[in-house]
């Protein structure tokens, strides 16, 4: 998208996307519908980057009692419904009392248990984007 210096449809995109005076989000349809109407030859560009955009979640900090099933779900429905863009769920990483000692003393959780809980769920983050 910064190769590309067409400033109408950048314009556009911001217009249709941006909310104005504290207004509610607006929808990627209606960025469509404008560009559709106000800048056909911006409309093959608009559809590749949406068919092409795979966003990812990451549940961070969960704790034993959190139910990452509805944060999930949550985010899913609404990037669904605002965005028309499905977000693949990738893993959630567990709270970890030692990340602030970890930052504390600029020594990375990581490497100071390479085989820990952390670890593993940076792991299994990385292979479901691998897929």
């Amino acid at each position: 998208m910064r190769k590309y210096k067409d400033p109408d449809l950048l314009w556009l995109i911001k217009d249709a996307t941006m909310p104005g005076n504290g207004n509610k989000g607006k929808v990627i349809g209606d960025l469509i519908e404008r560009v559709k109407n106000q800048l056909p030859k911006g409309l093959p560009l608009i559809e590749h980057v949406l068919e092409t955009f795979r966003p990812g979640l990451v549940v961070n900090m969960i704790s034993e009692n959190d139910n990452v099933s509805e944060v999930v779900n949550r985010v899913q429905d609404v990037s669904q419904k605002m965005l028309t863009v499905a977000v693949d769920y990738l893993g959630s990483i567990d709270y970890q009392s030692d990340i602030k000692r970890s930052a504390q003393d600029l020594v990375p959780v990581i490497s100071r248990n390479p085989k820990g809980n952390l670890s593993e769920c940076i792991r299994d983050v990385l292979s479901a984007i691998s897929l």
